[in-house]
């Protein structure tokens, strides 16, 4: 799964130990009652939505990404599907298959007769740059993980890495936040939900500068609830839009490849 971890403002900072000296207590308990041991025992279904898109100075999209994914570990085999789709500058020219890729679908799930889990692949795409004629498909050879190897493949969707002992790289966003203290003003409670926002925050980058707009809310769990932002570079008036969702709970209606 691709999920970017947050924004051009708060990814690059070195965490700060202090991070918690003024923030409100509404917030630091609020922080305090998340939990990732928590989040992995009472969700068992995960639907997550995201899109990323550039658009130029004229609001014309350069290109797009979207990935939808549907994960499931309320039964005793788990369950994985993964859609990514591909649009203008992001389509990819797979060199081995000669294609080029619009579309490409994951699918895990148990296979008994072997005792592994399998990760089917399927790819779609057209044999011209200009994406004429007819759509080809092909299925890919699965990865194949014993029963052991699951456990990190399944929960990566919640935490996929630790660094200075913040879980991150997926949905837990609660460690995240609580090292980012120093930024309270921009965070406060509505509705239950943890809610960080910016609204026409100056950005930096070794390349780029602009403005960005950022929305992003949790849960109690810690868990994110959903994304958006959009980085206006100053320079080009391009933009560059990033938005997500995640659902969890829900019932999951199985696909196949």
């Amino acid at each position: 799964m691709k999920r970017k971890r947050l924004s051009l403002l708060l990814s690059g900072l070195v965490l700060a130990s202090c991070a918690r000296v003024n923030a409100p207590q509404e917030l630091v308990s609020y922080i305090n009652g998340c939990s990732l041991s928590k989040a992995k025992e009472e969700i068992k279904t995960i639907i997550y939505q995201y899109e990323s898109k550039v658009l130029d100075s004229e609001n014309q999209e350069l290109s797009k990404v979207t990935l939808s994914e549907h994960w499931d570990n309320s039964k005793e085999e788990f369950y994985k599907y993964q859609e990514e789709n591909y649009f203008g500058e992001k389509v990819y020219f797979n060199e081995d298959y000669h294609l080029y890729e619009v579309r490409r679908v994951h699918l895990t799930h148990y296979v008994e007769e072997e005792n592994l889990y399998y990760v089917d692949t399927k790819i779609y795409g057209y044999e011209n740059q200009d994406l004429s004629g007819e759509m080809k498909e092909y299925l890919l050879s699965p990865m194949k993980y014993p029963l052991t190897a699951m456990n990190d493949v399944i929960y990566s969707i919640f935490a996929s890495a630790q660094t200075m002992g913040m879980n991150q790289g997926g949905l837990y966003y609660a460690d995240f936040m609580d090292s980012n203290l120093t930024y309270h003003p921009y965070m406060s409670i509505v509705d239950d939900l943890f809610v960080l926002q910016l609204i026409d925050y100056p950005f930096k980058t070794e390349t780029e500068s602009g403005l960005i707009q950022e929305t992003v809310r949790m849960n109690q769990l810690g868990m994110l609830v959903d994304f958006y932002q959009d980085a206006n570079n100053g320079k080009t008036k391009q933009s560059a839009i990033a938005i997500a969702s995640a659902s969890y709970n829900e019932e999951i209606n199985h696909k196949s490849l």
